[in-house]
């Protein structure tokens, strides 16, 4: 299993990979754990791996924390603005990893919504949130290990 965090190491963008630190601390054996700046980087690490699961943080217009939980391929994707900010889309990625025949079977996102306001989240906020997405990306890994 890999589970990808997109963005970076700053301010809300920090989210997936605040997760990917949750992951790493508790010592998720087994599982493929990656930073990715951009969903493109997930191409190098897909080949191989019978499931995805990809954590970032999303503007869907629901109230900050929400956490959406999506199974690809889901037309709910487009109404989340997923890392509208890094380039090539998550939507976009899935969609030409599939056309390549190297996305994993079991594909999930877990999107976590930060709302219209993110210059006003502060770090707590952040930590608080990737804390509360690291749970549901446990009971994915401990749903996939049973699956």
């Amino acid at each position: 299993m890999l589970i990808a965090g997109i963005g970076s190491c700053q301010g809300i963008d920090s989210l997936g990979w605040r997760v990917i630190d949750e992951l790493a601390e508790q010592g998720a054996a087994g599982i493929t754990l990656l930073k990715a700046s951009q969903p493109a980087d997930l191409f190098d690490e897909l080949l191989g791996q019978d499931s995805l699961l990809v954590v970032d943080a999303c503007q869907s217009g629901a109230s900050f924390g929400t956490l959406h939980r999506l199974t690809w391929p889901d037309d709910r994707l487009r109404m989340t603005k997923a890392t509208s900010s890094h380039g090539i889309d998550v939507e976009a990625t899935l969609q030409l990893a599939a056309e390549l025949g190297i996305l994993p079977a079991r594909t999930a996102l877990l999107l976590a919504e930060i709302g219209s306001h993110v210059a006003n989240v502060r770090s707590t906020q952040i930590d608080c949130l990737a804390a509360e997405v690291a749970r549901a990306a446990s009971r994915e890994i401990g749903a996939t290990h049973h699956a």
